[in-house]
């Protein structure tokens, strides 16, 4: 019955009304769907660009917030051809299966011992991000003494800046070159702080793509599709910000272009890693409650 009334009321209105209070536009006929879709797609897909990444250095290059233009495309294709594929993620499995082993491991040593899983998890997610991206790990499962725990904040802080913090700019674009709330001069200190983190890592890497040994059948990582395409160290930067802190970001649907590509990716490791857990190890309580 809903279904039905539902289709009557968009049968008396235009094909695409306008739903109050959550300014939702509901496209109820296939030739409305085409221009919200096809048509029109540049201006429905957009959405406003945070205060935290207006910055030079931050948005030519970056999938997330860039404008839809040539260079868009071009950074879309090669993601999509790398990271998202069929073939990429079926090339990606074994990775994946690695890392599953590696935190089933950690898990055994820590056998009797009360674990944090969210931090186990999480390490293990982003460890098998950066090793598809950057080919190499980030974190560590055994931090013990807090080491890497600057780099945890220090992603956590970005989001805040980027989702979660009050801007009165966002209300009244004309203050935002002032930057009267100091978002734009902190989160600009922030991405400087984590490009720091794999800045070695793209130098090595450099390097050996450009000797005279290399082969393209070497390339093992994003990274070095990246520097084969001769990426400079910015581009890198602001693909590898989005692509290493947003999609760790439970509100990335609010953040996304249309659909996230790597939802894929991210569906399966997720699900190998709950599995992996739940079949492994019996599980309780602390204090045996």
């Amino acid at each position: 019955y809903l279904q039905a009334c539902i289709k009557e009321a968009f049968r008396l209105h235009p094909p695409v009304p306008l739903l109050l209070p959550h300014m939702a536009m509901v496209a109820s006929s296939p030739e409305a769907a085409m221009q919200v879709l096809k048509t029109k797609d540049h201006l429905l897909s957009s959405r406003v660009v945070p205060t935290s990444v207006k910055h030079a250095h931050l948005l030519p290059h970056s999938l997330m917030w860039s404008e839809c233009n040539q260079t868009w495309k071009t950074l879309r294709t090669l993601c999509r051809t790398e990271l998202f594929s069929s073939k990429a993620l079926e090339a990606q499995s074994r990775l994946r299966k690695e890392k599953i082993s590696q935190m089933l491991h950690f898990l055994l040593k820590k056998q009797g011992e009360v674990v944090n899983i969210e931090e186990v998890i999480f390490t293990t997610l982003f460890n098998t991000l950066s090793s598809i991206i950057l080919g190499k790990d980030l974190l560590v499962l055994n931090d013990e003494h807090g080491a890497q725990d600057g780099l945890k904040d220090l992603i956590r802080r970005i989001l805040e800046l980027s989702g979660s913090t009050f801007d009165l700019a966002s209300f009244y674009p004309m203050l935002g070159r002032f930057d009267l709330h100091g978002i734009s001069r902190e989160s600009m200190k922030l991405f400087e702080k984590l490009f720091s983190y794999w800045e070695d890592i793209i130098e090595e890497r450099r390097a050996q793509v450009n000797s005279s040994a290399w082969s393209s059948n070497q390339a093992h990582s994003f990274l070095d599709r990246l520097l084969e395409n001769r990426f400079s160290n910015n581009q890198i930067n602001q693909l590898l910000a989005v692509r290493i802190v947003y999609t760790r970001n439970k509100h990335y649907n609010l953040y996304r272009r249309r659909m996230c590509p790597g939802l894929p990716s991210g569906v399966v490791s997720v699900e190998l890693i709950l599995a992996s857990l739940i079949h492994e190890f019996n599980w309780a309580l602390p204090n045996d409650k």
